[in-house]
This record gives structure tokens, C-alpha cells and sequence, in this order.
């Protein structure tokens, strides 16, 4: 997938150089921000080395390798080293360091290695995505929802670094892959040019009104409006344009991804980079009319999702539940490994995504805060489902003709224990 990028940097109010570096690379679809700190001019040198090395790392990559998550971790971390090693070796320059968010275009993948609080942006459909995670004080705050996005907007501590290049011999580096679409447009920017973001929503809104192909410069706009805006802080934006590509059933497939699980109740507290990462740890699978995709009493512990198609539960040959586009099922595997109660098929062709047990626990492990998002939801729609068989069983306190062979079984007043469960037996 071919990329083109335009960029737009300049020193803050009163600075004769900007501390400020980036690489713009189409030929290699690497495109850098970096952001120094430091006394003197220390705040250049480490944004300056972390291209330099960056650039470095990626060009001697084995070019018949797919570059994949640690081609841009290994780049940041040798980056993060050799400033660090400076640092020690030149006293005037300790404790010097620079953010750096790095993305890197192959095939139909964008890849992200990011570290302190510069940000990458998706623009997709008029849509604005933020990619990376400020890796600040008040960030890490207002992710572990101890602040609001108001409140950490006013704190004076809302550039206090938690991670850099250099602060240390190594660091922990954040990484991401998002699925590229023909039109997409990623926004590269250091921290004081985030100012100028509301700038780029009206603009984005004009040029959707438009409609006419014209295309603005969102790397000089963005460091127009925060220059207006009062940033007194070095500015510098990239903006990267994704040239249509001849893989429309592909990107059709991203697209489709995309907005099932947006609307899916299991993930709809999750922002685009976390389903980003989902889609990263799940598989697409195609099936065909009247396969098993589940067989009753054995062992399985994937998670499904419906993308296309139509698929049905079924329990001795008789449908107990029919499944369509954006339904789930087997999502109980998140919780245990007992036996599967029904056989599912399908209906007709499907296209299906399917989620393991191990890749579940592997993006718990990289990102705990969607696994707590993904189980509150999960409890929110077992609830559901108890309280609608609490609804079918009994009336008024007393069992429903009909539902024979249910025994010792007593619904719970809700308003009296809303922790209690649905039901209960009695001894």
C-alpha cells in the first residue's frame, strides 16, 4: 500500500531551534515524531539521535521478513539506549530525553511504536481515532478513570512524562498494527501542536460539506491553529495520506470488522485503538452451508462473532437460536471450559471471526483495561439473560404452568438484594 506524507514543523514563541525532529520516508513508509527534553540543547540532540537511529534500524531490517510488532519496539529500544549511554557520557547533556511515536507502512498494515506523549491519529470516514496513549501523569489518571478528561485538561501536571527515550537504558514501549483502507489519513504530532485539534475537526467538517476531492493540508493547519491557539510549545505535524490500492474486498472486510464489533454490547465501551488490538489477537474464518462450527459435549473455548452470514443452535436436530450478522456466541469460553451445551451450524455460507482462549488471555495481558471492560459487559448481558428466564419461570413469586420439572427454585426480590443472583434454591 503506497503512502505520501507532508509535514509542517516550527520552533515555539521566542526559541531559535526547535527541540522537535522527524523523519518523513515514503520510500521505507516510515514516518517519526520526536519531542526532546533537556537542558541546554540536549532536547535536540536526543530527538535528532532517535531518528537517526530509528531510520537506521528499520533500513537494515531483512527486507524478506514481514516487519511486524518488533521491528519498531527494537528500533525505540536502541534508540532509547544510545541516548541514554550519551547522557552518561557528555555531563552537560543528563537527563536528557525525547518522546517518539513511529509508524511504519507495509502492505496493507500500519504499524506503531510509541513512547511519551506525541500521538498518532487514524482518520477514517471523516472520523477522528486517537492511536496512542499519553504516557503522562495525568494520562495514566484519567485511564484508570481516577480524573476526567475535564479535570486533567486544567492540571498544571499535564505534561509530566511517566515514559521517554533515554530516561533511562530502556523503557517499555507501547505497539499497535491497525488494518489500512484506500483514503485513510494518519496524523503524526508532538504536543504542541495539539492545540490546534479542534482547528482540524472544523476543517474536516467543511471539507466532508464540500465534497468536492479537495483535501486539506492537516499538517499545516494543525500547526497554524495551534500557533493562533497560544501553544508555546515547538510544533510539528505529519500528516500521511494511504493511496488506493486494487484490494477492495479486503478493505471491505476491515471496514465490516470495524463496525460490527462497534456495535456489538460486548465491545462497545472500547475506543478504535482497543479494538484495533482485538482485531489484532482475533482470525477471520470462512464456513460453509450445513458445517459445524460447534459440536455439543466437546471441548472448545473460542468466541465467535457473525460478520456475514446466518447460523443456527442446535440441540438433537432442533433449532434452539438462530445467529445473523453481528451476533456472538461461545463467549461463555471466556469463562470456563465446560463442554458446549449446543450444536451450531451454519445456515449458509458465513464469514465468521473467531477469538481464541489463548489470544483472550494474551490481549487481557497486553491491555488489562479492555479485559475489565469485556467482563463488566459480559456480567451486564448474563444478567439480562437470567432476569428474562426469571421472567419466563415464574409470576408473581409462583411458577408458571408449563415450566414443569422445576423444582426448589424461588425468584429474588432484586430491589430488596440487587446483589443478589436471579435465583435461588432452597434447601
Amino acid at each position: 500500500m503506497n503512502t505520501y506524507a507532508y509535514v509542517n514543523s516550527r520552533a515555539g514563541p521566542g526559541r531559535l531551534v526547535s527541540e522537535d525532529s522527524c523523519i518523513v520516508d515514503d520510500g521505507l513508509g516510515l514516518y517519526v515524531v520526536c519531542d526532546g527534553m533537556g537542558a541546554h540543547a540536549a532536547g535536540e540532540v536526543a530527538s535528532s539521535l532517535a531518528c537517526e537511529v530509528i531510520r537506521r534500524v528499520v533500513s537494515e531490517e531483512d527486507s524478506a521478513t514481514d516487519p511486524s510488532r518488533p521491528i519498531l519496539e527494537c528500533a525505540l529500544l536502541e534508540a532509547c539506549r544510545i541516548i541514554h549511554d550519551y547522557g552518561l557520557s557528555h555531563p552537560s547533556a543528563r537527563g536528557l530525553g525525547t518522546t517518539a511515536t513511529a509508524i511504519l507502512v507495509r502492505d496493507s498494515s500500519l504499524w506503531i511504536g510509541h513512547v511519551g506523549d506525541s500521538r498518532a491519529y487514524l482518520i477514517r470516514d471523516g472520523q477522528i481515532h486517537q492511536l496512542t496513549r499519553d504516557h503522562t501523569v495525568i494520562g495514566e489518571l484519567v485511564e484508570q478513570g481516577v480524573l476526567s478528561p475535564e479535570a486533567a485538561s486544567l492540571s498544571p501536571y499535564a505534561h509530566v512524562l511517566t515514559r521517554a527515550l533515554g530516561s533511562h537504558p530502556v523503557v517499555l514501549v507501547d505497539t499497535l498494527r491497525v488494518d489500512l483502507v484506500a483514503g485513510d489519513r494518519i496524523i503524526l504530532c508532538s504536543d504542541g501542536v495539539q492545540p490546534g485539534l479542534d482547528g482540524l475537526r472544523v476543517a474536516l467538517d467543511a471539507e466532508r460539506r464540500a465534497n468536492n476531492g479537495d483535501q486539506v493540508d492537516l499538517a499545516r493547519l494543525l500547526v497554524d491553529e495551534a500557533s493562533r491557539g497560544g501553544s508555546d510549545d515547538d510544533m510539528t505535524a505529519v500528516e500521511v495520506l494511504v493511496k488506493a490500492c486494487d484490494c477492495k474486498q479486503r478493505e471491505a472486510e476491515v471496514v465490516l470488522t470495524y463496525e460490527t464489533l462497534a456495535e456489538m454490547s460486548l465491545f462497545e465501551e472500547l475506543d478504535f485503538s482497543q479494538l484495533a488490538l482485538v482485531v489484532e489477537h482475533m482470525r477471520v474464518r470462512s464456513v460453509s452451508e450445513n458445517e459445524v462450527v460447534i459440536r455439543r459435549g466437546t471441548a472448545g473455548r473460542e468466541i465467535f462473532i457473525i460478520l456475514e452470514g446466518s447460523l443456527r443452535a442446535e440441540r438433537e436436530g432442533k433449532g434452539v437460536a438462530e445467529f445473523t450478522k453481528g451476533s456472538h456466541f461461545g463467549e461463555l469460553a471466556a469463562l470456563s471450559d465446560h463442554p458446549r451445551s449446543t450444536d451450531v451450524r451454519a445456515i449458509i455460507d458465513s464469514t465468521l471471526i473467531e477469538l481464541s482462549y489463548e489470544a483472550f488471555q494474551s490481549l487481557v495481558e497486553r491491555d488489562p483495561v479492555i479485559g475489565s471492560k469485556f467482563y463488566r459487559a459480559l456480567a451486564e448481558q448474563m444478567c439480562e439473560q437470567l432476569l428474562a428466564m426469571n421472567e419466563l419461570l415464574f409470576d408473581g413469586g409462583e411458577l408458571k404452568s408449563g415450566a414443569g420439572g422445576v423444582r426448589n427454585v424461588v425468584p429474588v426480590d432484586f430491589k430488596k438484594n440487587p446483589s443478589a443472583p436471579a435465583m435461588r434454591l432452597v434447601e
